[in-house]
């Protein structure tokens, strides 16, 4: 049976965004992301599975560069435009 669990995560609490491979998931090239957030009342710790590794990653840096206030599809130098 499938569940499914709604949590939401103030990004100005932010502490670390960690992506985690267990034995059966990496075999099967899966991941987890760890959310750890400050000051919550409840656990601090939202964990979301299984994406694919690669979406794990671009869910972490999206998280992280949203986080810093950073928009997660901006130049990261600005570009001359003739």
């Amino acid at each position: 049976m499938l569940t499914r669990n709604e949590r939401r995560v103030q990004l100005s609490r932010l502490q670390g965004v960690e992506v985690v491979q267990p034995l059966l998931a990496r075999l099967a090239g899966l991941a987890q992301v760890k959310v750890e957030s400050a000051g919550s009342s409840g656990e601090s710790t939202a964990v979301i599975e299984y994406l694919t590794l690669a979406d794990a990653e671009a869910f972490r840096a999206e998280l992280l560069a949203r986080s810093a206030g950073v928009a997660p599809d901006a130049p990261t130098a600005p570009e001359d435009v003739l």
